[in-house]
Order: C-alpha cells, then structure tokens, then sequence
C-alpha cells in the first residue's frame, strides 16, 4: 500500500459483540 491509498486498511482486530473484526483506520490520520 501506498500513503496516495484512498481505501482504508486493517490495523488491528478488536472485538466486537463476541466477534473479532478488523479496525480500519484511514491512511494518513
């Protein structure tokens, strides 16, 4: 991936509702 990535990406897993799903954080804050 790329900064110029307009898609978020998975950062970490959290926990959700007993299910573990991927956290997306957009790129560059």
């Amino acid at each position: 991936m790329t900064e110029l990535d307009p898609f978020p990406m998975f950062s970490e897993q959290v926990e959700i509702q007993g299910e573990w799903r991927p956290r997306f954080e957009k790129i560059g804050g």
